[in-house]
């Protein structure tokens, strides 16, 4: 295994806890809050939160790895699907899923914003 597969193995497991924990709890937060303001916020920033936590999920379940054959790098899966063909796939287009989402999700999140300090 290269320095750059265990750098990205460690980046993997790091990302996972830090996007995992500090969005439970603020979706916790959120819905919890007696703060008007964060009260008309807060089904957005849960539903900002869920789709981090999922593509944390996701990308720590098919954890990406380099591998080098003759003279070409390749980037392949090596995570806990990577001897599962059908999950792999699954995850793989749920990996997409996700970030046509968080693509929509950002110009909803602004116009939400907007519209609600407007009123």
């Amino acid at each position: 295994m290269n320095v750059l597969s265990v750098i990205l193995t460690i980046n993997t497991h790091l990302t996972f806890i830090l996007s995992v924990i500090p969005n439970m709890a603020l979706i916790y937060l959120s819905f919890t809050s007696r703060v008007p303001e964060i009260r008309g916020f807060r089904v957005i920033i849960a539903a900002q939160s869920i789709t981090e936590i999922l593509t944390a999920v996701e990308m720590s379940l098919t954890e990406m790895g380099i591998f080098e054959f003759a003279n070409k790098i390749y980037v392949i899966m090596v995570g806990v699907v990577a001897s599962m063909p059908t999950a792999s796939l699954i995850l793989y287009g749920v990996h997409n899923f996700l970030i046509n989402i968080n693509v929509c999700l950002i110009p909803v999140v602004f116009l939400y914003r907007f519209a609600h300090i407007c009123e």
